[in-house]
């Protein structure tokens, strides 16, 4: 059964692929000049969380941020908008699997943990350092792993609020929030480490490192010691160190930076496995979203009737550079038949101007000798103005333009004997100023042979 298409702003929602506590995710395309289209995904914020002021501050606060994020290990945000009322993120759409549904079919082997881990922490220390933004929200469903292996975080600064009767700004999800979250605090990279220590660990047991699905209950795994990892696990003792001090609760006592946790994953990873590990992670990743494929269910009508499918009201909060090029483009489509597109402004190629011309008094490849102007370029093959300034001396068809009044034209030394000896010995027959000296041309006193080449009646007595 083919679910109708339906038209979300400028968005078109194919269908749901996913729903959770935060959002509902739909597989979209998003529509360009010339037929193109783009394919991404579209997340709508769950009303609740669109009539809580304080999500809604966070949200609008953080879209300008999130557009310009732009990370190899980071799933890039294209727009952040309200439309009707329902507010969104539109995404880049990642092929592959969260890592939530990985652990479905069981833990990761440590490498593969260590080698998703390493990865994560270059978008968070990314994050931290370069937009002083804290995700609040690591979780297995907000890794995502594609078919090659390579890890994303989703998300970024959209953290749903926890489920606190505090009156406190406390955002992210129970069993995974820092000891400062739930203090309701100020947040610094620090916790982002702790909650990806959260993630290994789970990644590494296939156990939750908190089982507390409430704040309350969270608060009372924390007071606790562990999480301790047991010997059934098969972590190996240096990696379960590793992992154990992104759970400390004092925070200056963790790693000081996602940074340098990623440094010591991949020191450990460098050492147990050197050949690496990004196509099994990937293998495990592509048989997920194939079996989800399998199982997709259509969405229920009710599910579909409270989106319009012509909206009256449409507002964007912020956009990525990306997304406004998709949208602002004015080049034409290439035709089928062209290999290449010119990029505007840019001068077209040459198609039979000549590629270089000669400069007067140098000798080199291809450029005609000063003192044989018959071998020079003709003069109609020069078309650039720029050109015919450095082109080489006209030939005899062309004659040069004469000398100044009372000169004769300078001579062209033509005998090979008189041109060896100039060579060898410094001192000769020829004028020392003749050839170097600029002046020589225009000299009275220098010699000439009007039976020179270079003479302008040659041509004529020829």
């Amino acid at each position: 059964m083919n679910v109708p298409v339906r038209t979300f702003g400028k968005y078109l929602l194919d269908q749901e692929i996913a729903r959770g506590g935060m959002s509902r995710v739909y597989l979209a395309r998003l529509r360009g000049l010339g037929g193109f289209e783009k394919r991404l995904v579209v997340k709508q914020v769950l009303p609740e969380l669109a009539s809580d002021p304080r999500f809604v501050s966070m949200f609008v606060h953080e879209a300008k941020t999130l557009v310009q994020m732009s990370h190899p290990h980071i799933a890039p945000v294209y727009e952040l908008g309200v439309v009707d009322g329902v507010y969104f993120l539109a995404m880049e759409y990642v092929e592959g699997a969260t890592l939530a549904e990985i652990l479905r079919e069981g833990p990761l082997a440590p490498g593969l943990a260590a080698h998703l881990g390493a990865e994560i922490c270059d978008a968070l220390h990314y994050a931290h350092t370069r937009f002083e933004i804290v995700h609040r929200d690591v979780t297995p469903k907000n890794v995502i792993v594609d078919s090659g292996g390579h890890s994303r975080l989703l998300d970024f600064g959209i953290a749903a609020p926890a489920d606190d009767d505090a009156e406190t700004e406390l955002f992210g999800t129970p069993g995974y929030l820092s000891p400062e979250q739930l203090e309701g605090g100020a947040l610094g990279p620090v916790s982002d480490v702790f909650s990806l220590g959260a993630v290994l660990y789970e990644a590494l047991t296939g156990r939750r490192a908190f089982a507390g699905k409430t704040v309350e209950r969270t608060r009372r795994a924390l007071a606790a010691d562990g999480p301790r990892f047991e010997a059934a696990d098969e972590v190996p003792a240096e990696l379960a160190a590793i992992v154990d001090r992104t759970l400390d609760r004092d925070p200056t006592a963790r790693w000081p930076s996602a940074r340098e946790l990623g440094r010591a994953l991949r020191g450990w990873l460098a050492s147990h496995a050197p050949e690496g590990v990004s196509p099994e992670l990937g293998h495990r990743a592509e048989a997920v979203e194939q079996e989800r494929d399998r199982l997709a269910e259509v969405p229920d009508e009710e599910d579909e009737a409270d989106l319009g499918s012509s909206p009256s009201e449409v507002k964007t909060l912020a956009t990525s550079r990306l997304l406004n090029d998709i949208l602002e483009s004015d080049l034409p489509p290439p035709s089928l038949d062209a290999g290449t597109v010119q990029i505007p402004g840019r001068r077209p190629p040459p198609t039979d101007e000549p590629t270089t011309a000669a400069i007067p008094g140098r000798r080199g490849s291809g450029a005609a000798l000063p003192d044989h102007p018959a071998e020079a370029p003709p003069a109609d093959a020069v078309t650039d103005s720029s050109a015919q300034a450095t082109a080489a001396p006209p030939s005899e068809a062309d004659p040069a333009p004469a000398a100044e009044a009372g000169t004769d034209p300078p001579e062209t030394e033509t005998d090979p004997e008189r041109a060896m000896a100039s060579r060898a010995d410094p001192v000769s027959e020829t004028d020392p100023d003749s050839e170097t000296d600029p002046d020589s041309e225009t000299d009275p006193d220098s010699e000439t042979d009007p039976d020179s080449e270079a003479d302008p009646d040659a041509g004529a007595d020829a």
